[in-house]
């Protein structure tokens, strides 16, 4: 999920201001993560429901799920 934030300030706004509105856009952003997540481990656990995984082969299935989180992570650093 993306989402544009566009951002007007004055001119003589000062460096708190610009402070609160960087603030203010990462806790946006990390609610946009947190449902993110959220609704993935959602789909996961109907995904182990449907197919009656063991909870060997759910665990397999949540492994794989932290590889890719993980590489995506790697991917934006």
């Amino acid at each position: 999920m993306s989402r544009v934030v566009y951002f007007s300030t004055p001119r003589n706004a000062g460096k708190n201001t610009l402070d609160e509105l960087f603030k203010e856009a990462k806790k946006e952003e990390r609610k946009d993560r947190a449902l993110a997540v959220s609704i993935r481990l959602e789909a996961l656990a109907i995904h182990i429901t449907k197919e009656g995984m063991s909870g060997t082969e759910a665990a397999e299935l949540l492994r794989r799920e932290a590889i890719r989180f993980e590489n995506e992570s790697q991917e934006l650093h």
